[in-house]
Order: C-alpha cells, then sequence, then structure tokens
C-alpha cells in the first residue's frame, strides 16, 4: 500500500506499487524464506526512475543481511 501522503491520485500511487513490485523481483530469488519485507517510501519516489529503485532496494536488503553480498553471488 502507498499512502495518500505520497499522491492523492490513485493513479500515482498504482504506478509506485508497481515501479516497486518489479524493483524488488530480480532480488526475489536471493532472499531467504521466512521474512516479510516493508517497504516505506517517501516523497522522492516519485522522481525515483526503476533502475533507482533496484539499486536502492538491493543496497537496503543487503544492509539488512538479506542477500549475500555483491562479491559472493559472482
Amino acid at each position: 500500500m502507498v499512502s495518500k501522503r505520497i499522491s492523492k491520485r490513485a493513479v500515482v500511487r498504482n504506478h509506485i506499487k508497481r515501479l516497486l513490485g518489479e524493483a524488488i523481483r530480480p532480488s526475489l530469488d536471493e532472499l531467504s524464506g521466512g521474512w516479510d519485507v516493508v517497504i516505506s517510501v517517501k516523497h522522492q519516489v516519485l522522481d525515483a526512475d526503476l533502475r533507482d529503485l533496484i539499486h536502492e532496494i538491493t543496497t537496503l536488503l543487503r544492509r539488512a543481511r538479506l542477500l549475500g553480498s555483491p562479491e559472493l553471488s559472482s
């Protein structure tokens, strides 16, 4: 769910939800099971593109130790 604080328009909120879903998709196979991940967005998400979101989500998941480090994945 994307809050109305981000945008009053449902079209924009749905677009953000789709972008976030696509941004986390590449990392899903690497996530260990048993975790619920909540992503909280700020207004800057309105200006972000998919590449930025993928990078940020991957970085945050690695920082939370839910993904392996890039050296180990290669």
